[in-house]
């Protein structure tokens, strides 16, 4: 419940290796920043820009107080596509299309800003391929040793990775599968994929490669995107899932609240 002031859009481009200073530098601690995030730039990962919405009293450049629903989004399909299709979409996206889209200054209502619709991130068709996020947590001193070891893992794998959000998470001391058992960088992973059985097993190989690499630096991952991990690297990444298990078989001890989580890593004793 927060009041839906104007914000305006401040923006910079840095490399990925000097982007952690920079965060605790400008942003952490500027209690004028609204809304963070850093958008690193496939295919090399060396680049990233950081974008924020800052308080303003200036007037907003948008007519709405909130985003317009049911769009169709042409232009952001047509882009996303071509930024998809090959590395010289990347290099276009980095070099022309972002540069043009930053070029004018923009003021939104704070909610305007808050409120995309997801319908401009869907493919026209998922029949052959189609877009997915994956996210990884890891702790904040560890950014440059998993981006760099993530950067490797996305050029020796040739995945089509479209966008990295780069973005910050303070600890949750609560959960029982808390991804932030720390202060935490996530590094939101947008890429496309075949939706064949075969293309689904090469992601799922590079996807466990991240796993791996998340935890190794005492991180872990987000749950509810496909169910690539290993039984060993869930448990791993998530110590206290023994805990909601137990709570799960004296709750629901007839297993009939299930989904795709439960499915892959808990298979009840039959009674």
């Amino acid at each position: 419940m927060e009041d839906n002031i104007a914000i305006e859009r401040i923006h910079k481009t840095v490399s990925r290796k000097a982007y952690k200073d920079f965060f605790f530098k400008d942003i952490r601690e500027n209690s004028n920043v609204v809304f963070h995030n850093g958008d690193l730039y496939p295919p090399k990962f060396e680049r990233l820009r950081a974008v924020s919405w800052v308080k303003t009293d200036k007037k907003p450049t948008v007519k709405t107080r909130l985003m317009p629903l049911a769009a169709s989004y042409p232009l952001e399909r047509y882009f996303i596509g071509a930024f998809s299709h090959n590395k010289f979409g990347k290099w276009r996206r980095e070099y022309i299309y972002d540069p043009l889209l930053y070029l004018k200054s923009k003021v939104h209502w704070r909610n305007y800003e808050a409120g995309y619709d997801v319908a401009e991130l869907e493919p026209k068709s998922r029949t052959k391929n189609t877009y997915v996020l994956l996210e990884y947590f890891v702790p904040v001193k560890q950014f440059d040793a998993f981006s760099d070891s993530m950067a490797e893992i996305f050029k020796r794998n040739n995945a089509n990775i479209i966008n990295v959000s780069i973005r910050h998470a303070l600890k949750d001391s609560g959960s029982l599968l808390a991804w932030a058992r720390e202060e935490v960088f996530a590094f939101v992973i947008w890429y496309k994929q075949g939706t064949t059985e075969a293309e689904k097993a090469k992601v799922a190989v590079w996807t466990r490669e991240l796993i791996n690499a998340a935890l190794e630096l005492g991180g872990t991952y987000y749950l509810p995107y496909q169910a690539h991990a290993t039984k060993e690297q869930f448990h791993k990444a998530f110590p206290s899932a023994k805990k909601l298990i137990d709570l799960k078989n004296k709750l629901d001890p007839d297993f009939k609240f299930r989904n795709v989580i439960w499915d892959s890593y808990h298979q009840p004793t039959k009674k």
